[in-house]
């Protein structure tokens, strides 16, 4: 992954192997996941979003970015999945797709004075 980040804490992959770790140094009841997403402040769905994502992201699966997006009205969300980029690399890997993708959701969201 790019620069090393840690994996989302919902990654169904890396989830079961973060929980054991925990529940070997600090016991069976400790939570490593604490809501991070329950406890931060409201963002609005009714502004439109674009979603930038892959389907080989290693870190946060294409499946929960998606499904995260269902949230939103149709009207409010906006994606590009790139195919093969790591996490966090699609400017890096396909940078005129990404600008691209940019451009697109700035021109079909700009306000009309």
């Amino acid at each position: 992954q790019a620069f090393g980040e840690p994996p989302d804490a919902k990654h169904r992959i890396y989830r079961a192997k973060v929980e054991a770790y925990y529940a070997s140094e600090k016991g069976a009841d400790y939570d490593p996941f604490p809501s991070l997403v329950e406890g931060n402040a409201h963002v609005p769905k009714s502004r439109p979003t674009l979603f930038l994502y892959s389907a080989m992201d290693g870190v946060i699966l294409d499946v929960d970015v998606e499904a995260h997006m269902e949230a939103y009205p149709p009207t409010c969300a906006s994606c590009y999945k790139f195919a093969t980029a790591p996490h966090i690399a699609g400017l890096q890997c396909r940078p005129r797709d990404y600008e691209r993708a940019i451009d697109d959701f700035l021109d079909q969201n700009r306000a009309v004075e």
